[in-house]
């Protein structure tokens, strides 16, 4: 397997239109990376390019610390796995697996004449050899049964790993996947997402997959990148992007379902304590959760206040009063385990996701009291949307005055 690096790639069409900015990347010897970003973001164009599929205007790509920009596709140790599937229909499965390596130039026997003994003797070789690496792909995804059959004979499910398997059996050093489950329902999605991970765990190769699917990306991926507008916003693990994102783009798009975002600003309470206001409705925030560094001008400026919906909890009011911010119940939706509850607060829609265990007594029209985790909510520039700094994990920090 090899280790990518890009960097400062970008690409250009028409003079003008700039759809890949600048990105730098290294992809370590056997990572799964997985970019993730909505429709147009630049994703596939950057997976296109490490394929030698779209021409860099900018930057180098290096796969095995060779830089392979004027290296041709066919020559750059990496397979593809289409959204398409790309089967050849007249081909049979065990035909479609065998048909790149049959093609390739390290499987072509040098011509000695047709009936040469040793040629036809080489020949044999390579191609048990060939079936040897095409049965192994199978028995690996599962599709040794299939062989025989035509494409057209096949689940949408087993198409994909038929084209996974063309992949496999080439034994490349890079797997490019360009958003190869869309096509999918999402019963066998979450089928296929599973096969692949233990494909990588077992291969321990280098992966790089496209998806505009965050679901997928956090299931899937050692780090994702996420893109906006061509320029890549953040890079980390599933749980560093999640729990620590790195502006409001990125809160929002990593997370089913979304971060609520509400407007407002800081204040201090008696005793210096941090607080957040908007409308009529004051929380209290934990002073050390964030880098004293990087919060603003307290009081001078507008920011925006995070909250996963995992981080509220409705409770019907009962009697008078609440010493938490209530509003009304408008929607809700189960899902077995878990439930989602879009509750207007304070003339804005938010949606608080708990177990149904937990809110078996909640209905659609109650009042609500929202029970507010502070320890997990972030904050954001309202201007620029960049997240005010979070205080190192264990660190001792203050609030600034």
């Amino acid at each position: 397997m090899a280790s990518v690096q890009l960097r400062a790639l970008s690409k250009t069409y028409g003079g003008n239109a700039r759809v890949v900015r600048s990105v730098d990347l290294s992809i370590a010897d056997g990572e799964f990376i997985v970019l993730v970003g909505p429709s147009g973001c630049g994703k596939s164009t950057t997976l296109r390019m490490i394929a030698g599929l779209e021409e860099i205007s900018e930057g180098t790509v290096s796969i095995a610390n060779r830089v392979v920009n004027a290296v041709a596709p066919k020559d750059r140790d990496i397979a593809m796995v289409f959204q398409n599937y790309a089967l050849y229909p007249h081909l049979n499965v065990r035909q479609n697996l065998s048909f790149g390596l049959e093609r390739r130039r390290t499987f072509k026997s040098r011509w000695r004449g047709l009936w040469d003994r040793e040629y036809r003797t080489h020949r044999r070789t390579e191609l048990a050899a060939i079936q040897g690496r095409v049965e192994k792909a199978a028995r690996t995804l599962g599709i040794d049964s299939l062989l025989h059959r035509q494409p057209r004979e096949l689940s949408g499910g087993q198409r994909q790993r038929v084209a996974v398997g063309r992949a496999l059996v080439r034994d490349p050093a890079v797997f490019l996947f360009d958003e190869p489950l869309s096509n999918l329902d999402a019963h066998l999605r979450g089928a296929m997402r599973t096969e692949l991970r233990i494909l990588h765990r077992t291969l321990r190769a280098t992966m790089v997959y496209v998806t505009h699917d965050q679901e997928e990306a956090m299931s899937l991926a050692d780090r994702i990148v996420v893109m906006k507008d061509g320029v890549v916003q953040q890079v980390g693990t599933p749980a560093e992007v999640y729990s620590r994102p790195t502006n409001r783009f990125v809160a929002g798009f990593i997370g089913t379902p979304p971060m609520n975002m509400i407007e407002g600003r800081l204040a201090h309470a008696t005793g210096g304590a941090l607080t957040f206001h908007w409308n009529n409705i004051e929380i209290a925030l934990p002073p050390d959760r964030w880098d004293p560094r990087s919060l603003p001008v307290v009081g001078e400026h507008a920011v925006t206040l995070g909250i996963r919906p995992e981080r509220l909890s409705p409770t019907v009011v009962s009697g008078t009063g609440s010493a938490t911010p209530t509003g009304r119940v408008v929607a809700v939706e189960r899902y077995g385990a878990t439930a989602d509850f879009a509750i207007q607060l304070a003339g804005l829609l938010v949606i608080a996701r708990v177990s149904s265990d937990a809110c078996g007594a909640v209905q659609q029209g109650d009042e609500v009291a929202l029970t507010i985790d502070t320890s997990s909510v972030h904050l954001f520039d309202s201007v620029s949307g960049e997240a005010i700094g979070l205080a190192a994990p264990g660190a001792a920090t203050t609030t600034r005055r």
